[in-house]
């Protein structure tokens, strides 16, 4: 069975390396500073599968916006509860 494209149909799936992450080296230059701004390299020779069609990208293991939220806000309840005992 072959995959197709949740937008479009297309049974022309590629795949593409993913690149340098944006909200990545936001995030890491938030925690360490300029040297987070490495942390945006991260998985960036790995493959993701898109549509050669309409060229949307198809990455199940991808988090939502949401998910993603709730994460960056343990990060610093973390970081606050770890400055709070140390103080």
């Amino acid at each position: 069975m072959k995959s197709t494209c949740a937008f479009c149909g297309s049974d022309q799936i590629g795949k593409r390396p993913r690149g340098y992450s944006v909200a990545g080296g936001a995030a890491g230059f938030l925690v360490a500073g300029p040297l987070g701004l490495l942390g945006g390299a991260v998985g960036r020779k790995m493959l993701e599968p898109y549509c050669e069609s309409c060229g949307k990208t198809h990455d199940p293991r991808a988090m939502n916006w949401w998910q993603s939220l709730i994460a960056f806000g343990t990060l610093l309840a973390a970081i606050a509860y770890g400055w709070y005992r140390l103080s």
